[in-house]
């Protein structure tokens, strides 16, 4: 580290520097990644995790891996029940040493049991909602259709009524997933949704909007943010947040309602596009599949993970729950709060539920273009918008949130908007239902430690329906995030559709016993 007047090399004493340490606190699972910034002015020799359970002498020390050049991460397993402490030993080729501070986290592996009750300071895994209020008004199921190849088949995802003055219309926020189809680059089409669909009459999801409390809405069009359309998954999962919009006439079906407006009949909850709290209990909620037709709920208190993104570690959610809203802090007197994310991925060993970031990010400019750009006419509702940040007053903001654009690999778009396409008039049809219930069920991959692999298929099961799929290239659907610890497995993997395993929370295709 620099020489002397006579030209010898001076004695490096200056041991490496550690900050940024993630995760901070809250309480994770059995698996968890966690990430440290070490910086030396010669170099790291080794760069080591420790963990310890409180109460106990044994230490458990992890190799970290170098992501960047000062950044180390590791993803560690095997954790239990339980108070634990976690800690960075950092030492140089000189052998100076740097220990961090101890950072205090709590582990929950199997979940909690659920409230006989209505409690809002209860924690919970997934649990059916009983405290009824605002957010099961406002939140609703979302049931649409998306391509695989050359068809369409229905899909559904969950999402709220957001808290806008604009008249004329109202806003739906959800994952982004469940509005553009990144891969075949188009929106969603004849897409519907129903509010407060836990109090239906019916038994399960179905096309029947006069069985639902307040019956369904037909979508006018989405809006994603250009980085989704077009960055490579995973690495798009950042901007894992989108918007659609509902005209407040000619949009209502079903049940009779006393205002065809939907944010007036079913009510709204604000968003938060300021930054939430750590560590504090936050309330994620969407419409399982596997609880069909039952609005399920997960409260834990706020973690990170990965950065770019705020972690549940113990939800359970499963497919169809995508878009749910987070919300902190719920005030579960009223069912309301503000929404600070919406359930976007999870991990496919372990429980947990990422939610992407809505504060410094395009999030608050998208929601501008939802309430503001011109109604598109779409027979199938083949539309929407796509936004480009840089077009954003705070673009720059926005820019330096999103941690997970790599490489350059945004093609390049004219204009700051772009219009999929356009034609129609935006009623709802269901023609290609059929087709669907024909062709069989989409079976989605689960591979390794990944970000769920939404509608990442090329294989169908036939005719004769629930049979398990064979995905014989996974790797072709986008570029797998490698880590230094843990290996993508990118050969054929075969996905059970009756398994109760699933941890992928993405879009659920509909059965075809619903679908009749």
């Amino acid at each position: 580290k620099g020489s002397s007047g006579g030209g010898e090399t001076a004695a490096d004493t200056t041991p490496p520097v550690i900050s940024d340490v993630a995760p901070t606190g809250g309480t994770l699972g059995s698996w968890a990644d966690f990430y440290a910034t070490v910086v030396d002015d010669d170099r790291c020799e080794t760069v080591k995790f420790v963990f310890q359970k409180v109460g106990t002498t044994e230490q458990v020390e992890q190799t970290a891996y170098k992501i960047t050049s000062t950044l180390y991460a590791s993803l560690v397993g095997g954790f239990t029940d339980g108070d634990w402490e976690w800690w960075v030993d950092a030492v140089d080729r000189s052998g100076n040493q740097a220990t961090s501070s101890a950072v205090s986290f709590a582990v929950l592996v199997d979940g909690v049991a659920c409230p006989a009750t209505c409690d809002g300071d209860a924690k919970a895994s997934h649990c059916g909602w009983t405290c009824g209020g605002s957010v099961q008004k406002a939140s609703g199921r979302l049931y649409f259709e998306m391509p695989i190849g050359p068809y369409w088949f229905p899909f559904f995802c969950s999402g709220t009524v957001a808290t806008e003055s604009t008249s004329g219309r109202s806003i739906i926020l959800t994952a982004a997933h469940c509005v553009y189809e990144s891969f075949q680059k188009k929106f969603a089409r004849n897409v519907i949704f129903i509010p407060n669909q836990t109090a239906t009459t019916g038994n399960h999801t179905d096309m029947d909007c006069s069985n639902d409390p307040m019956g369904c809405w037909a979508i006018s069009f989405g809006v994603v943010d250009l980085n989704w359309a077009n960055v490579s998954f995973p690495d798009n999962m950042a901007w894992d947040y989108g918007y659609y919009v509902v005209s407040d006439s000619g949009a209502h079906n079903g049940t009779a309602v006393d205002d065809e407006a939907l944010d007036v009949t079913a009510g709204s909850l604000p968003i938060e596009f300021g930054d939430p709290t750590t560590g504090a209990l936050t309330h994620a909620l969407g419409y399982s599949y596997k609880e069909d037709p039952n609005l399920m709920y997960s409260a834990e208190d706020l973690g990170t993970i990965e950065f770019s993104y705020w972690w549940l570690p113990g939800a359970e959610f499963t497919l169809g729950s995508s878009g749910g809203p987070w919300v902190q802090p719920m005030d579960a007197n009223t069912g309301s709060g503000p929404i600070i994310s919406v359930n976007s991925w999870g991990l496919v060993l372990s429980p947990g539920m990422a939610g992407p970031r809505l504060s410094d990010t395009s999030a608050s400019c998208l929601f501008s273009v939802a309430q503001t750009n011109d109604f598109i006419s779409a027979g199938d509702g083949l539309d929407g918008y796509v936004v480009d940040p840089a077009t954003c007053p705070d673009a720059a903001d926005a820019a330096a949130a999103n941690m997970r654009q790599l490489d350059g690999d945004v093609p390049n778009e004219n204009g700051s908007t772009v219009v999929s396409s356009t034609d129609g008039s935006g009623s709802v049809t269901w023609g290609m239902a059929v087709i669907s219930a024909l062709l069989g069920v989409l079976c989605i991959i689960l591979v390794g430690h990944v970000y769920m692999l939404h509608k990442l298929t090329k294989s169908i099961a036939g005719a004769l329906g629930k049979k398990s799929v064979v995905l014989d290239d996974p790797g072709s659907y986008g570029r797998l995030r490698e880590y230094p610890a843990v290996r993508q497995q990118t050969s054929s993997v075969v996905c059970q559709q009756t398994s109760d395993k699933y941890v992928d929370v993405d879009v659920h295709v509909a059965p075809p016993s619903s679908l009749a």
